[in-house]
């Protein structure tokens, strides 16, 4: 994995940290990361082809979250 440096700062800290998701890995470690909808626009900024492709899947999950799943629950 190669993380993305930023020379000015795209998102405003307090917000990203307030929407931001934590996993907990199997070893118990948490880990945070960016929310959804600021993943979204930081990807739209950049304006990378692989980023502008990404969108579309970041919307697929982001459907999948808010509706229903199809065995009812």
């Amino acid at each position: 994995m190669q993380p993305d440096l930023f020379v000015e700062e795209p998102l405003d800290f307090e917000e990203a940290w307030s929407s931001r998701l934590d996993a907990v890995l199997d070893d118990g470690t948490t880990v945070h990361v960016v929310g959804i909808d600021d993943l979204r626009f930081l990807k739209q900024s950049s304006g990378r082809p692989k980023d502008l492709d990404d969108i579309e899947k970041l919307d697929q999950i982001a459907r999948a979250m808010l509706s229903p799943d199809e065995n009812g629950g």
